[in-house]
């Protein structure tokens, strides 16, 4: 029997609207958990590994440059990466480089709607700046094993 059959089964007691609202809530969460040790699908592993060797190269240009790129930001912009193997156009636009500080920068680049650029701290915060369409927008947000929707939602206008 699987988690959400077990839910269900525990939660008969409830209305049939409470019901649906708490087996939503453990499906959501299932496939959360699932999210966060699955590969990339297989036809978008192929984008997903060509970046990663494009922000290990990076790492390496960095630092024959006599600079170092902050291994926990590297870190970070790896599992940044990994989220977005499903959106294998982001993945294949993204360029990676690195601010005088260290953090990672994944920047996509439109010729038609605008630019966006994203700094990764070491604290898991994510600060953003994009101009989109004549309109600019910036702030930060707070990387938890899944892409803010504010930083998607920007995300899927420039793809």
């Amino acid at each position: 029997m699987s988690l959400v059959e077990e839910i269900a089964e525990k939660c008969k007691h409830l209305t049939p609207e409470r019901q649906r609202a708490v087996l939503e809530f453990a499906e959501y969460l299932v496939e959360k958990e699932r999210a966060k040790t699955a590969e990339p699908p297989k036809h978008n592993q192929e984008a997903y590994l060509e970046v990663i060797n494009t922000l290990n190269q990076t790492v390496i240009d960095f630092k024959e440059d006599g600079l170092e790129m902050n291994p926990k930001s590297v870190e970070i912009a790896t599992e940044i990466l990994k989220t977005l193997a499903p959106y294998p156009s982001l993945l294949k636009t993204v360029s990676i480089s690195a601010d005088p500080d260290g953090k990672t920068v994944l920047r996509w680049k439109s010729k038609t709607s605008g630019v966006f650029s994203m700094s990764i701290g070491t604290n898991r915060v994510l600060y953003y700046a994009s101009t989109l369409q004549g309109e600019d927008t910036h702030g930060r947000e707070y990387f938890n094993d899944e892409i803010p929707s504010t930083i998607l939602e920007i995300l899927m206008k420039i793809q």
